[in-house]
């Protein structure tokens, strides 16, 4: 994390601070609006959500909206407000686990149902150990 901070600091003093400022802009918007934008946008799954097969929905089931999505994000810098990190006591003490900025904007993170990684395919072959020589078996539906 130093190391990524070093860099934007040590340009914008050969640069000037122009480069400065366009630098923490971009890092209020992607700090701030990536969350809100995908959620609203993606069906209320990040990137992250996405690949866990989770997803925010609202407190009723329903997709959340744009306000609810900035909400809960803007939120998240009180959720994570040392020492006492206020957004872990929340989830501990609500019975849906939810953090401040869930619990702000009326929503709730859930397992989504859609969402199915592929089962680990499992033969006999692949029981024993053994590859299955020559050619593929299919079902009997698919021989002609």
């Amino acid at each position: 994390v130093g190391i990524a901070l070093f860099v934007p600091f040590a340009v914008a003093g050969v640069v000037g601070q122009a480069f400065f400022g366009f630098f923490l802009v971009a890092l209020f918007f992607l700090w701030w609006g990536y969350g809100a934008a995908l959620e609203t946008f993606n069906n209320g799954q990040t990137l992250g959500k996405l690949a866990l097969g989770l997803r925010t929905v609202s407190q009723t089931g329903l997709s959340i909206n744009v306000g609810q999505a900035i909400l809960r994000n803007l939120v998240r810098a009180a959720d994570l407000s040392p020492p006492f990190f206020p957004g872990l006591v929340a989830m501990a003490f609500t019975p849906r686990l939810q953090r401040l900025g869930d619990l702000a904007a009326g929503t709730v993170v859930v397992h989504d149902r859609r969402w199915r990684p592929a089962p680990p395919r499992r033969d006999a072959s692949s029981a024993t150990g053994r590859r299955s020589a020559g050619r593929r078996r299919w079902p009997a539906r698919h021989r002609e």
